[in-house]
């Protein structure tokens, strides 16, 4: 018999229908199975059996046939059973040594399954597995075999330093699929995992993608690491990339800020004449034109920190992450997406906040008496809010300081929103007597069903094909050329039905069952607008802003009524909840920069150009917070005007 080379794949793959063809030459042999005399045959047999179990079917197997071929799969474990029990303890390492490379994992596999394991002393498994040298994975995915062999595999993970790779990957990576088990002998210690990673660190040349993640990340079930294994892993890091830089060209790459004298009108220029370094100028002249508080703060608009809905533009979106960001390189479990188009736009915020304090302080304007004024002055005056307090900050103050103080405060004003939720006004007996620290998706919103979110992966997958890069609809043979989504294609296209191949039909036809496009009497495939625009902004910000939307949108009330959106009432988005959380504390990223913590410990640095540009990261912070809270107090006012049938 021909290897047929079946490889078992997951629902959903497109090769199965191919796989599937080859277990029906397989199953279709059925009279020489007990003839198979080569491993690898057995394998194929193993892999026709998960395909039958699995349910997955031809539609060419007619009932008659899949019940045949039901009933022969059922016999396949008796046939490798009689086959291995021709095979000696001596000859499994050579046995596993011949096996094509494609189907050394799956050998572990029915060495377990079928429990070949049982054959095995301690002795004669540290022999054979020493002898095939198989990798971490195919051992420790078999959770029996390691129970029973846990000294012996100990051994086995201490032999190789490079191990600590494996180890690293598995339990502090993060995967977009769910990860293989794997499962650690309890005879392996953590003090044999730190000794073991200790040793990588001090390797020649250890991969600097498995030291950011010993440095950063922790797993404290399978991969518990000390302080100062960690802080020995980043100080190794630092050294590397230093010399790094030092001996290999760099494509340098700048961008600028700049307030400079214009015409007096406001306007904003972008210079990208040099790509690599990109420039934005803002006028100085109009600038000082308005100085009032008012106007200062509404400039957070001017610099995009946030759109015109009041959606802080700085966070992390899933929509923004290229295939650069996701596919290239190791990301921890716990670790903040900052790809590229995030760290642009912070790059840029952080300029620009620092043009702007430097051009008010010129001009004797302290940005944080622009932020108590908002507080302890406009609220008051605008919507009758009082009682809000903002505590004076020195002008004399250094940044550390200023820093200690800063993130006490955003604490402070955001305990004071919430009570003002709670009770409709700030009871500073009650926020002097509770001592709880404030979380950020816990600040409530004055707006009922302020958010709605993605709750259903129909939704998903319908936003996925028409927006993604990655889907497989961004390309037809007909235009001869690609676009970066289906979304673009038909905007720009006239797009028939008919120019989809096979495969990209049935996702053109979920689409349409969907009601995202619309298909003409001629073929033509138009998109349907009401409902993309609502689409489109889940897709780009991860969120829907409902105050902002025609609440009698049909496309809208329908994803409500079922519950392919989740409504929330919270001040913050729950990208915005993440991006704080990436700034000021590690509790739900570990690559957070832990702003608020450092400086209400005193473990922050002492350099003062990194306190300085801590500051303005805090100052921005307190910006956003303003802002988002001031829409509050405007939709709240907004809405009372609608029911009382007023002018809005």
């Amino acid at each position: 018999m021909n290897k047929y080379r079946t490889q078992y794949y997951d629902f959903g793959d497109l090769a199965i229908p191919n796989e599937l063809m080859k277990c029906e030459e397989v199953l279709n042999d059925f009279g020489k199975w007990n003839s198979y005399k080569s491993i690898d045959q057995i394998i194929e047999l193993y892999n026709v059996k998960r395909y039958i179990d699995s349910g997955i079917r031809l539609q060419k197997w007619t009932d008659e046939i899949y019940s045949v071929y039901q009933e022969r799969a059922k016999t396949i474990l008796g046939v490798i059973g009689r086959f291995f029990s021709t095979v000696d303890l001596s000859e499994y390492a050579g046995l596993y040594k011949g096996t094509d490379v494609l189907y050394k994992e799956i050998f572990w596999d029915i060495f377990a399954e079928t429990k070949q394991y049982k054959k095995f002393d301690d002795a004669s498994f540290e022999k054979m597995v020493f002898e095939t040298g198989a990798p971490l994975r195919c051992i420790l995915g078999q959770k029996e075999t390691v129970a029973r062999f846990g000294a012996v595999i100990r051994k086995y993970i201490l032999e190789d330093v490079r191990n600590t790779e494996f180890l690293v990957s598995s339990f502090l990576e993060k995967r977009e699929k769910p990860k293989q088990n794997y499962f650690l002998p309890k005879e392996l210690t953590d003090s044999d995992k730190e000794i073991l990673v200790q040793k990588y660190i001090d390797l020649p040349q250890p991969n600097m993608n498995y030291l950011e993640l010993i440095a950063q990340e922790d797993n404290p079930d399978k991969l518990r690491l000390s302080d100062r294994t960690k802080f020995n892993a980043y100080k190794r890091l630092e050294k590397m990339r230093s010399e790094f830089l030092t001996s290999h060209r760099a494509i340098e790459t700048t961008m600028g800020v700049s307030f400079r004298p214009m015409d007096g009108t406001g306007e904003i220029r972008y210079d990208i004449s040099e790509p690599l370094k990109p420039l934005i100028e803002y006028d100085t002249v109009w600038l000082e034109n308005n100085l009032d508080y008012a106007t200062i703060l509404q400039n957070f608009y001017w610099f995009e920190v946030v759109d015109l809905k009041s959606r802080c533009n700085l966070v992390s979106n899933e929509s923004d992450l290229g295939i650069f960001d996701t596919v290239f390189g190791l990301h921890g479990r716990k670790e903040y997406a900052t790809g590229q188009s995030f760290e642009i736009k912070n790059s840029f915020a952080l300029l620009q906040i620092r043009g702007y304090y430097e051009f008010l302080k010129r001009h004797g304007v302290e940005l944080e008496s622009v932020y108590q004024w908002f507080f302890e002055v406009y609220l008051k005056e605008e919507f009758g809010i009082d009682g809000y307090v903002y505590d004076e900050t020195s002008s004399n103050a250094k940044f550390g300081e200023r820093n200690k103080l800063i993130v006490s405060k955003i604490d402070h004003v955001l305990k004071q929103f919430s009570l003002y939720c709670a009770d409709l006004r700030i009871d500073r007996e009650y926020l002097e007597f509770s001592s709880q620290q404030t979380n950020f998706s816990t600040v409530p919103s004055l707006v009922e069903n302020k958010y709605a979110y993605c709750n259903d992966v129909k939704l998903k997958n319908e936003m996925y094909y028409l927006f993604s890069s990655q889907s497989m609809l961004t390309y037809l043979e007909r235009l001869g050329k690609g676009y970066d989504s289906l979304f673009e294609m038909i905007s720009k296209e006239k797009v028939y039905y008919k120019d989809f191949n096979e495969i990209q039909q049935t996702r053109i036809e979920y689409l349409l069952q969907r009601g995202a496009i619309i298909k003409c009497a001629d073929g033509i495939i138009l998109i349907n607008k009401e409902r993309l625009e609502i689409l489109i902004q889940i897709y780009k910000k991860d969120f829907l802003c409902i105050a902002y939307e025609n609440t009698e949108s049909e496309p809208l009330n329908t994803l409500i009524s079922q519950k392919e959106l989740r409504l929330e009432k919270t001040l913050f988005s729950v990208p915005e909840q993440k991006y704080f959380n990436y700034l000021l504390n590690k509790a739900e990223f570990s690559n957070g920069l832990d702003l608020r913590n450092k400086y209400a410990h005193s473990t922050n640095s002492l350099d003062e150009r990194t306190q300085y540009q801590d500051y303005l990261r805090l100052l921005l912070v307190m910006a956003i917070i303003i802002i988002k809270i001031n829409e509050e107090f405007i939709l709240k006012s907004k809405h009372e005007q609608q029911e009382k049938g007023g002018p809005v």
